[in-house]
C-alpha cells in the first residue's frame, strides 16, 4: 500500500490528534534546551518563556479534551435514557 492510501484510511480523529501529540514533544525539547543553555545566554529567558507558554497550552488542551470526553459521556447517557423512555412508550 502506498502512504497515501494508508493515510486515507485513517480516521479524521486520528489525523486531528497528531498536532496535539506534538505539544508534549515540544515541552521535552524546550526542557532539554534549557538544561543545556547557560543562564547568561541571550536565549535563556526566551526559552523559559516558551516553556511556560507550552505548559499553559498543554494544560488548556488537556482541559478541553477532558471537557469533550465528559460531554460525550453525558450525550451517550442521555441517548440511552431517551432510547429506554421511547421503548417504554411503545
Amino acid at each position: 500500500q502506498s502512504m497515501r492510501e494508508n493515510k486515507e484510511k485513517q480516521a479524521l480523529g486520528d489525523l486531528m490528534i497528531k498536532p496535539v501529540q506534538r505539544i508534549p514533544r515540544y515541552e521535552l525539547l524546550v526542557k532539554d534546551l534549557l538544561k543545556h543553555t547557560p543562564e547568561d545566554h541571550p536565549d535563556y529567558l526566551f526559552l523559559l518563556d516558551a516553556q511556560k507558554n507550552i505548559k499553559r497550552l498543554a494544560e488548556r488542551i488537556n482541559k478541553g479534551r477532558r471537557t469533550a470526553e465528559e460531554l460525550e459521556k453525558e450525550t451517550r447517557v442521555m441517548q440511552e435514557i431517551e432510547a429506554h423512555i421511547e421503548g417504554v412508550e411503545h
